[in-house]
C-alpha cells in the first residue's frame, strides 16, 4: 500500500509520499490498522486528519465496514472522498470503449511520444 499525505503549510497545499507498506491482512480492518499504525509511527496524530481518499473498491470505500468507515470510527471528522484520479481513469476507459476515434487519438499520441522518447 502506498501512503501519501496532503497537507496545508503556510497557506499552501502540499502533497508528500510517506511510504510503501506491506499489508499482511487485506480486509478493511487490516488495511485500516496498517494506515493508523503508519501514521502513529511516523509521528502523525490521526486526529489531525480532516479527510481520507481511496479508490472505489468496496473494501476501501464501503460505508458500513470499509476502510473509510473504520477510519471514521477512530477519527469521526475525517470525511471520505473518492479519488478523482481513479474517477478520471474510469471516464477515459469508458470513452475509449464507446468512441473509436478517442482510442485512435491515444494510439497516435503514443506513437508520437515513442518517436521522441
Amino acid at each position: 500500500m502506498s501512503i501519501v499525505l496532503r497537507y496545508v503549510s503556510d497557506g499552501e497545499i502540499h502533497e508528500a509520499f510517506l511510504c510503501f507498506k506491506e499489508c499482511h491482512r487485506l480486509d478493511a480492518g487490516g488495511l485500516c490498522e496498517t494506515i493508523l499504525d503508519t501514521l502513529q509511527t511516523s509521528g502523525i496524530d490521526p486526529q489531525r486528519c480532516c479527510s481520507q481518499c481511496y479508490d472505489g473498491a468496496a473494501v476501501m470505500s464501503g460505508h458500513l465496514s470499509g476502510v473509510q468507515q473504520r477510519f471514521k470510527e477512530v477519527v469521526p471528522h475525517a470525511t471520505y472522498v473518492h479519488c478523482y484520479a481513479h474517477r478520471f481513469n474510469l471516464v477515459v476507459v469508458d470513452l475509449v470503449k464507446t468512441h473509436g476515434r478517442v482510442c485512435d487519438l491515444f494510439v497516435t499520441l503514443k506513437q508520437g511520444f515513442s518517436t521522441f522518447f
